[in-house]
């Protein structure tokens, strides 16, 4: 009976070393595959940075960089009546201060904007790899650097390929709390990407605005959720009170002249 136990017990431990092996050649198959196309998106992106030519926005984005301090640039924004939030332009000085000498003149901008879609590529490898799986997360990096939109955006230089970014990594982080709302380290990662969202680009709020109802509505359908209903409102109230203080005092609200006649936006 014992020396039965004995070899059933080493059959079993040689199933699950085999197995073991064999997910581990698989993951090592899978990471080869991810490094390999990361490397190769990276390098169309780059490519197409090489190109010298801007639209209107783009030279609005790199005219604010270069030629205003920090300071300059939120002041800029507030005399001019602009309807843009400042946090973009901030970095993108910072970004064009270390780099700016690298290729020519627009081509450390157009890194910038690069910079965001690596950032959502590297949150596929990672987080949405270990929630929805390898497949899942190759579809995933292809897509959000190389579908037609978004490759336009990965090297326009705005914000666009940052606030891609931000949104996503909230919504992971909503997904997640919305199972362990116990998670502090989660809710200041999402309170952090709330505002700083919110400061790329106004527009954020409308993706926000749907994210946090959902979380909400998940934390309410749970007796133990519940508690953490308030963080939702401190979470996504703050940047929400920041932001409406910059409305007012940039008179986001304006009136313009058309023909003539004052038009309120």
């Amino acid at each position: 009976m014992e020396r039965r136990a004995v070899e059933k017990e080493m059959e079993v431990g040689k199933t699950e070393r085999k197995n073991y092996i064999k997910r581990s050649k698989t993951e090592w198959v899978w990471t080869v595959i991810f490094i390999v196309t990361f490397l190769a998106v990276v390098g169309i992106l780059l490519t197409l940075c090489a190109d010298e030519g801007i639209d209107y926005d783009e030279a609005y984005s790199f005219h604010s960089a270069r030629d205003f301090t920090q300071f300059g640039i939120v002041k800029k924004m507030i005399d001019d009546y602009d309807t843009d939030v400042p946090l973009y332009y901030n970095a993108l000085r910072v970004w064009i201060s270390l780099f700016g000498g690298i290729g020519h003149r627009f081509f450390a901008a157009r890194c910038f904007s690069v910079a965001g879609t690596v950032a959502s590529m590297i949150l596929g490898v990672t987080v949405i790899r270990k929630h929805w799986g390898n497949m899942t997360a190759l579809f995933f990096v292809i897509a959000v650097a190389l579908a037609p939109a978004m490759l336009h955006v990965s090297v326009n230089i705005r914000m666009y390929s940052w606030t891609n970014f931000l949104v996503t990594a909230s919504a992971v982080l909503i997904y997640e709390l919305a199972a362990d709302p116990g998670d502090k380290k989660r809710w200041i990662l999402l309170h952090i990407c709330t505002a700083a969202g919110l400061f790329t680009h106004y527009f954020t709020a409308f993706a926000f605005a749907f994210l946090y109802l959902y979380l909400l509505a998940a934390l309410l359908r749970d007796k133990s959720g519940r508690r953490s209903v308030w963080k939702v409102f401190a979470c996504g109230g703050v940047p929400v009170a920041a932001l409406s203080v910059w409305v007012i005092l940039s008179g986001f609200l304006h009136l313009v002249n058309t023909d003539t006649s004052e038009v309120e936006i």
